[in-house]
């Protein structure tokens, strides 16, 4: 958070700084005719370009507005025409020339302060949401928090050989339910679906709300051939559901489940092919 205020100062010190000196400028020239109004205008272009694409092309495009003008400047005098600048002084042209170089590091300087400050934001974003990692609904862990618990448990298990099971359930048509049935049913569902859930399994047994279908279960110390106790009990007991009217509906659940193994050796790897082992039977 601390380092969100500092990228937040630092810009708004940008701003105000390049602010000033575009007023400091402006005065200065005491914009009154058509060449003072083409200066403020080009002025204005090398600051949009700081700002959009950072230091490097404003100074490109300002070196080369200077080298236009100089160049003109240039030949005019040689040809004896009208100058260019007829109602401003070298002096002025010089001044400007250095504002421009100025305005364009200054506009590069906020286009890096934003784009810091846009990298932090996201930075705090991810954070605020790996710190809040329970499901309000379930009480289950979210999905951040599954990735961390299957690496620790998987870490568990490869030094202390004792296996786990991790299920995974999808329920089936739950974008449809939602649909008919509203979003205050969809929570009482799955509010009645963790209580279920937790009937089913050990307490020492970790619980994971993934996406607003799917839940995980990480079945600890726990061998292949002991699942099929677990899948019979929620097969027994999710089933059906009552609606808060009272009514009683069936549901179907797509399920898979993986033991651990040492041929996963990262979270990735591991669920990846979990989804590969999504079964079609239905629970």
């Amino acid at each position: 958070m601390n380092r969100l205020f500092s990228n937040t100062y630092r810009l708004y010190y940008s701003l105000l700084l390049t602010f000033a000196g575009l007023i400091l400028f402006m005065g200065y020239l005491n914009v009154q005719d058509a060449e003072s109004f083409m200066i403020i205008a080009l002025t204005f272009v090398v600051l949009g370009c700081g700002i959009l694409f950072g230091i490097l092309p404003a100074l490109i495009f300002t070196l080369l507005i200077l080298f236009f003008i100089g160049s003109a400047m240039f030949f005019t005098e040689l040809g004896h025409v009208s100058p260019l600048f007829s109602n401003q002084t070298l002096q002025d042209v010089v001044i400007w020339g250095v504002a421009l170089l100025f305005f364009a590091i200054s506009a590069g300087s906020l286009h890096e302060r934003i784009h810091t400050l846009r990298h932090t934001i996201e930075q705090q974003k991810q954070a605020i949401k790996q710190f809040v990692a329970i499901d309000s609904t379930t009480g289950f862990d979210n999905a951040e928090r599954m990735k961390l618990e299957l690496s620790e448990e998987m870490k568990r298990a490869e030094r202390y050989k004792q296996p786990f099971v991790f299920i995974l359930l999808h329920m089936n048509y739950a974008a449809e339910f939602k649909s008919l049935y509203g979003e205050k049913e969809m929570q009482h569902l799955f509010q009645q679906l963790s209580l279920k859930i937790r009937e089913s399994v050990r307490e020492t047994d970790k619980k994971f709300r993934l996406s607003e279908e799917r839940m995980g279960l990480l079945l600890t110390h726990t061998p292949e051939e002991n699942v099929s106790v677990v899948l019979d009990k929620l097969k027994d007991k999710l089933q059906t559901h009552v609606l808060l009217n009272g009514r009683e509906v069936t549901l179907t659940f797509h399920v898979c489940h993986l033991t651990s193994s040492s041929d996963y050796r990262t979270p990735e790897q591991f669920l990846e092919e979990l989804e590969k082992e999504m079964m079609m039977n239905e629970l």
